[in-house]
């Protein structure tokens, strides 16, 4: 059981991980030809870090984001989460993708319990995480809908609730708010990093098209180019939190998006 503050609401013990990887390179073989999608990538991501990691289609980000949770084997170099290698199933790691993956005859509430349902948990501490994680993405009222009575948004609120439920001290993210209108996608990329902030510890790594979301959200932005996929740089965004739509004015945010652009720029169009 996790330990309880005098209120009885669940406090957390976020000491938070380090990722480091070395040298990790990735090759697929397709009708007899080598695709190196990653090559000599080495990153070091610190315990309580938010960093963005941004390229073109077919850079590896992806790729790498899913070595990170386990989900796929490097063959060359070492991915380290904490102390460990990376393993796929680790309830410390928790991965969102860009589309919610709901099921649609459980309601939200019982979505957003679907791991403790997997892991067999404690149910009674599974509903107070599970309310306490629906009142956190704005979804309390519609503990009770099902997917399908919700907007793309809320529906992708239901998925960041279900990563949220057991508060991962690493949380992986694959473009997770791609598929929506900028619009809500600006709202819940402030949700998000705001949700982030009050979670002293958690590391996260969120994986983007969008140069914009990117420095809107993170502490440092890592450029990855493509053929093969390796980092081209990194741009540390030195905006004070919390952040809002404001920001995206400032000399600092147009100065972030430009020394980035520029990396991708000066790749070409790999």
């Amino acid at each position: 059981m996790k330990p309880r503050s005098q209120s009885g609401a669940i406090t957390l013990d976020h000491r938070g991980m380090d990722i480091r990887i070395s040298g990790a390179s990735k090759q697929y073989e397709n009708s007899g030809r080598t695709l190196q999608v990653l090559s000599g990538v080495d990153l070091h991501i610190q315990a309580g870090e938010f960093v963005s990691i941004v390229g073109r289609s077919g850079c590896g980000k992806s790729t790498l984001l899913k070595a990170i949770a386990g989900l796929e084997s490097i063959d060359d170099g070492s991915i380290l989460v904490g102390e460990t290698p990376a393993t796929a199933g680790r309830e410390d790691v928790g991965i969102m993708l860009q589309m919610p993956a709901l099921m649609p005859w459980r309601t939200v509430l019982a979505n957003v319990l679907l791991p403790y349902v997997i892991q067999r948990g404690n149910k009674s501490e599974g509903l107070a995480r599970a309310d306490e994680a629906l009142e956190l993405v704005g979804l309390s009222a519609f503990r009770d809908a099902y997917p399908w009575q919700l907007s793309g948004g809320m529906q992708q609120r239901v998925s960041l609730a279900r990563l949220l439920v057991r508060r991962p001290t690493v949380q992986l993210m694959d473009e997770p708010f791609g598929a929506l209108d900028e619009f809500t996608r600006e709202r819940l990329n402030l949700e998000y990093s705001n949700v982030v902030q009050d979670q002293e510890g958690t590391t996260v790594v969120f994986v983007t098209h969008s140069i914009a979301e990117a420095v809107l959200m993170s502490d440092r932005v890592v450029v990855m180019g493509a053929k093969p996929g390796r980092i081209l740089g990194e741009v540390l965004v030195e905006i004070p939190r919390p952040r809002s739509p404001k920001i995206i004015n400032t000399p600092e945010f147009i100065a972030a998006s430009a020394s980035i652009r520029g990396m991708l720029d000066s790749a070409g169009g790999e």
